[in-house]
């Protein structure tokens, strides 16, 4: 499977958050009022393998500190950018950059490949 920007951007505060995880809906959910069919054991649930390959993804990926910091603060303490951008004494567009690149080096890594903004724009 491929990993797309936001897959990991949703995924991004379950690295620090446990319990996150049960308020995550399966992109495959039918919604609640319909009726129950069988379910295709092709399409199982992925999200605690999505959740493995985050964590290594984390780890691996050649993310610089500043990205670091302005992704945990604002996927995983859930800051807005302008908050992230006063505590790193940064502007809020320097903060969009770091969080651009480094979510996605980060969707790159989980990808195998290499990331070029060129290729995103």
């Amino acid at each position: 499977m491929t990993y797309t920007r936001e897959m990991v951007e949703q995924l991004l505060p379950m690295l620090w958050d446990p319990d996150a995880v049960w308020g995550a809906k399966a992109p495959q959910a039918p919604p609640q009022d319909m009726p129950r069919a069988t379910p295709n054991k092709k399409e199982g649930n992925t999200l605690y393998a999505h959740l493995a390959d985050m964590n290594t993804g984390w780890e691996k990926a050649e993310l610089t500190l500043k990205e670091r910091r302005a992704i945990f603060l604002h996927y995983g303490l859930d800051w807005s950018e302008k908050d992230v951008a006063y505590n790193q004494e940064i502007s809020p567009q320097g903060i969009n950059v770091r969080l651009f690149t480094g979510v996605g080096k980060l969707v790159a890594h989980l990808n195998g490949g290499e990331f070029t903004e060129a290729a995103v724009c």
